[in-house]
């Protein structure tokens, strides 16, 4: 039987409140307790989902064992330590667990006799940002031969670009704020009609 443990059960109720709070409805503390009880009691009365204060490893089903070695495949953990230090949760299940994409450009201007385009990679490996590599370039680092050259973030609630276009300069050569590019910022085109005079 498939098992989850309490702090499972908290964790969905805290979304479900969290969710309620960007629509402006507030739950108190009684109804936070009875939403947690009644979704324990679903659990195990509907869907067959054993919850306990503390699930041990070895307790999960083969599916749930299969799932957390299946995740520790890409990580330098064993599965029981993956679980463990996770509380019986994959937070970053909603992430890629590939944290890289390889591409690459084609200078479209070029004959087709020559190869005048360049591979890349995009990186998310610290999930705090996507940075850029192209093959053959870098920033002004040492160490390395392919640091980025582009690296796009969330900084003090604003999403920007950081460039580094000159490897012997070592601060960024441009930084970019793209949050008037908002979808929320955009104006009504006004549209000018010419009258014909003949």
């Amino acid at each position: 039987m498939d098992k989850i443990t309490e702090h499972v059960i908290d964790n969905i109720v805290h979304g479900v409140i969290k969710n309620l709070n960007v629509t402006g409805i507030k739950f108190d503390a009684d109804k936070m307790s009875d939403l947690n009880e009644f979704l324990t009691d679903f659990f195990i009365d509907e869907c067959q989902i054993e919850v306990e204060e503390f699930v041990a490893f070895e307790d999960l089903s083969k599916c749930q064992q299969k799932y957390w070695k299946d995740i520790a495949c890409t990580l330098s953990q064993t599965p029981k330590e993956l679980f463990e230090s996770h509380s019986g949760m994959n937070n970053n299940a909603d992430k890629n667990i590939d944290v890289q994409h390889s591409f690459n450009l084609i200078d479209e201007s070029a004959s087709p006799s020559e190869f005048s385009g360049v591979n890349g990679y995009i990186d998310n490996s610290n999930h705090l940002g996507l940075s850029v590599h192209f093959e053959g370039y870098s920033d002004s680092s040492p160490t390395g031969s392919t640091n980025p050259l582009i690296y796009i973030e969330k900084y003090n609630s604003s999403l920007r670009a950081i460039i580094y276009a000159d490897i012997n300069q070592d601060e960024p050569t441009n930084v970019i704020c793209l949050e008037k590019a908002k979808i929320s910022n955009r104006k009504d085109r006004v549209i000018y009609e010419m009258a014909i005079v003949e």
